[in-house]
């Protein structure tokens, strides 16, 4: 048997260090992670879809088909993925260097992600213009979400053009961060209007201050999962750049904003029916009916229409 030439010992050489290099637990471990984390929130999204869809709701035909495209789009969104994972962990299992190059499902994922985010973002964006009636409020919602959309566009593109991580990184680090940066952006301007916005709804009456209570704290909650999503897919890319500890986090972020969508959809008929189907109780027990004045009983009477009045206009925020 002839002996090896150089060149092929040291491409043998350069391949086992590379080998060697190739951490399982950051790389194919975060991706399998994240796989199984949005694919349990896929089927919290599926409940949610399904409650709407049997659900009483009173949206237009154009509303209620936007949300049977952005689940159709969360279903291809977790089949993409599927292949992204069967291609690391089942097709390259014996080649650990498939995982510094990326399958075209790659790309794809990126493309599905950002139209999830950017239909979450107009939905929501089109609820606030209804309330405030603000243009520059709009814009500072969808620009910013534009702007991320155009960024995750690029990134995908030069992602499906340039397979190699190393290439790929040097290419895209800053328009990754823009993208992300957008995003979060466009999440924390969405919170802040809707608690201004509820804010300015406050009557005084205890359950009106409890529905907008409740109204604020979901705001809030919704943006503070989504950005901090965003947030830790910067973070980990930033400070673990030879791993892939940061796509398990970006994978997340469509799956939270168009789970948080579905959820605020399916609430509102039941905190309509909670707080709106409250009536003020006067106990009458200890009155005598001749003392009471006619003017007295219409005051009473509108007490409570008042009430549901202004329950009605918290209503609209809903």
């Amino acid at each position: 048997m002839m002996p090896p030439s150089a060149a092929t010992t040291t491409d043998m050489s350069q391949l086992a260090s590379k080998t060697t290099t190739v951490h399982f637990d950051n790389t194919l471990g975060a991706v399998v992670i994240g796989f199984i984390v949005i694919a349990v929130l896929y089927g919290v999204s599926c409940v949610h879809f399904y409650r709407y869809a049997n659900g009483s709701s009173s949206d237009g035909s154009i509303m209620r088909g936007t949300i049977y495209v952005l689940w159709g789009m969360d279903t291809l969104y977790l089949v993409v993925n599927s292949f992204t994972v069967y291609y690391y962990a089942v097709t390259n299992f014996t080649d650990p260097l498939a995982l510094t190059w990326s399958p075209w499902s790659a790309p794809a994922t990126m493309i599905i992600a950002d139209f999830i985010e950017l239909t979450v973002t107009l939905i929501y964006a089109y609820r606030i213009f209804r309330l405030s009636g603000s243009q520059q409020l709009l814009i500072c919602i969808v620009l910013p979400q534009f702007g991320g959309f155009g960024s995750g566009i690029a990134v995908g593109i030069l992602e499906h053009r340039y397979s190699g991580w190393e290439e790929w990184h040097s290419l895209i680090r800053r328009i990754w961060y823009a993208a992300l940066a957008l995003q979060t952006t466009s999440d924390c301007t969405i919170a802040v209007s809707l608690c201004v916005i509820l804010i300015r709804c406050r009557t005084g009456s205890k359950r009106n201050q409890s529905l907008i209570r409740t109204l604020i704290l979901y705001s809030i909650y919704t943006c503070a999962l989504t950005s901090s999503a965003s947030i830790a897919a910067i973070v980990t890319y930033a400070l673990m750049l030879n791993n892939l500890v940061y796509s398990s986090f970006a994978m997340l972020c469509p799956k939270l904003m168009c789970n948080s969508l579905l959820a605020w959809l399916n609430s509102r008929e039941a905190l309509r029916s909670m707080y709106a189907g409250q009536v003020v109780s006067v106990h009458l027990t200890g009155l005598s009916y001749g003392n009471i004045m006619p003017s007295q009983t219409h005051a009473l009477t509108g007490l409570q229409v008042h009430g549901l009045a202004t329950e009605g206009e918290v209503g609209d925020v809903l």
